[in-house]
């Protein structure tokens, strides 16, 4: 009972957020919400590293990321087909397959290692990508 009313408060909250902040609710998507629900694996992903446990942290973001897209994507599609957002495709797919492919170069390396110096580069990424979200949200990077 709880999921599907705590759910709702997510998504009416998000929108009341992006019409706050003046972003399309697809922005808030992409950024608060996205945040909010992987906070999970990011707390078990952390876990596993301080115990050094690297199996666990790379194989729950691997599977978190392959359920995302087949099962989180595939269900609801089941229920109620949708359109994908022509401006998530031209800006926003682009930045996942180069974070993707950016992985793939680092499993790919001879040491298999993720560095601090790389951890860094990520998250600087990342709050890169947000700020040109917010900054330029109806334009492709590209």
């Amino acid at each position: 009972i709880m999921l599907p009313v705590a759910t709702n408060m997510v998504i009416d909250n998000a929108t009341v957020v992006a019409d706050y902040l003046g972003v399309s609710e697809l922005i808030i998507g992409l950024t608060i919400v996205s945040v909010g629900t992987s906070l999970p694996e990011l707390a078990t992903v952390i876990a596993g590293a301080l115990k050094d446990e690297d199996d666990i942290a790379i194989g729950n973001l691997i599977g978190a990321n392959i359920y995302n897209i087949a099962i989180v994507l595939g269900v609801p599609a089941l229920l109620h087909p949708g359109s994908i957002d022509s401006e998530a495709f031209a800006r926003d797919y682009w930045v996942m397959l180069g974070v993707s492919a950016l992985f793939m170069l680092i499993c790919l390396q001879r040491r298999r290692r993720i560095g601090r110096l790389t951890g860094a580069l990520l998250l600087g990424g990342f709050i890169l990508w947000v700020a040109l979200l917010y900054f330029f949200p109806s334009e492709s990077f590209w």
